[in-house]
């Protein structure tokens, strides 16, 4: 007798037949207060048995043939089924628990100790499964619906929540755009698939660094965009169309400055514009917003670049120069002039030396040299940051660098 269940089922009616010793046949007449009467079980995952006996009165009849009662703790139930029909039938009820035993895969139900009857084993499977549950058996990763429903497994088929399978394996179905195969449903699934993939980097733009702006006239400057596919090669987009707009830092259009809206192909997915610097522009951030679409997909990218004045941009440049010729001690803080050095001064008369003097007249001769070559460079340096002319954005970075050089004071040289 093998009847499935589930570890942990509950309300478990267990049905069994027990058979005379002289004929073999069902024993009838036995109830749950017949003399000798012992109903052991255990499970494959317990050492010792839970048994229950008439003698001990830990097993009650049953009050409804077919209806599961919960026996009391320690107890059990038992009870003819039909002695006419059935003869030898017994139904057994068991504690929930007794079906629930830890890391168990089977229960061993023996029925012994009655007169004139065989001894009687029933096993009975439990299983990780439920083989009464109908839709998931138990499992419960699955969807506890009916497949091809709302939230349920797909099946195969031609209806809703089916794939309609040929033949050869092939898999059809529908989308947004009809039915799979046809040109209108394959451009929907592109565009979908493209949807996808609107914010991946499909471009790359190059724009000056910084645009100087003249003193007079102006000045033109390129933009250049290159487009790619998902798979890096290049790509030109639909109609071969890329604008692109100007605009400030507060949003203010500066399209008037480019020599169109839309970029002129140079190449294969390579596009070009110019942009015009005039002598009265504002300095300032410029932002450029590049856009196009593949299949009909939108994408598009941003980029930045800043407009200075030229004659700033030039002294600047000319200060750096000078600057390079500076060296400062991080530690005494002292400057040092690059076209001097200890190694190879000699001061009336003295022979090189590569210890720098410290005391009378030789160290102040030393310095004086050292503080009129910095001087003069510093001197330099103050010149040409007053050449600098401060409006709008630079004058915040700018404005502080005369004043700055106004106040070095080397050993004695002041530059002011």
């Amino acid at each position: 007798m093998l009847i499935d269940y589930q570890l942990g089922q509950t309300g478990i009616i267990v049905r069994l037949k027990i058979k005379s010793s002289t004929s073999g046949n069902g024993l009838t007449g036995q109830a749950n207060n017949t003399a000798g009467l012992n109903i052991g079980t255990i499970a494959d995952s317990e050492a010792a048995s839970t048994a229950y006996t008439s003698a001990g009165s830990t097993i009650d009849t049953i009050a409804t043939l077919g209806t599961y009662a919960a026996p009391t703790a320690n107890h059990c139930r038992f009870r003819e089924v039909d002695a006419t029909n059935h003869p030898g039938l017994y139904e057994v009820q068991l504690a929930n628990a007794r079906f629930a035993a830890g890391g168990a895969k089977s229960l061993v139900i023996t029925i012994t100790g009655l007169s004139g009857a065989l001894d009687c084993d029933v096993t009975i499977p439990l299983r990780s499964v439920n083989p009464y549950d109908a839709i998931r058996g138990g499992m419960t990763a699955l969807p506890n619906v009916n497949a091809a429903t709302a939230g349920g497994l797909p099946t195969l088929g031609t209806g809703a929540g089916q794939f309609n399978v040929d033949g050869s394996g092939n898999v059809f179905a529908t989308s947004t755009g009809g039915a799979l195969g046809t040109s209108a449903s394959q451009t929907s699934i592109l565009n979908a698939v493209n949807a996808i993939t609107t914010n991946t980097a499909r471009g790359k733009s190059a724009v000056p660094s910084f645009m100087a702006r003249p003193t007079s006239s102006s000045t033109n400057f390129e933009l250049d965009v290159w487009v790619y596919s998902l798979q890096g090669q290049a790509e030109d987009p639909d109609t071969n169309t890329i604008n692109v707009h100007a605009r400030d830092a507060t949003g203010a259009s500066l399209d008037g400055h480019l020599a169109a809206t839309t970029m002129t192909r140079v190449a294969a997915a390579h596009y070009k514009v110019t942009y015009t610097v005039q002598s009265t522009d504002n300095t300032g951030e410029v932002f450029f917003d590049f856009s196009w679409t593949v299949s009909s997909v939108a994408f598009g990218l941003t980029d930045v670049t800043m407009v200075e004045d030229a004659e700033s941009l030039s002294t600047l440049n000319n200060i750096n120069t000078i600057v390079q010729k500076l060296q400062f001690d991080a530690v005494s803080n002292y400057v040092k002039a690059d076209v001097y050095q200890w190694n190879n001064v000699n001061v009336g008369g003295m022979p090189n030396s590569t210890t720098p003097p410290s005391t009378g007249a030789i160290a102040s001769a030393v310095m004086t040299d050292v503080s009129d070559t910095v001087g003069a460079d510093v001197v330099a340096i103050k010149a040409q940051t007053e050449q600098l002319t401060f409006s709008g954005g630079n004058l915040a970075n700018l404005a502080m660098a005369s004043n700055g050089w106004d106040a070095i004071d080397i050993d004695g040289v002041n530059a002011r």
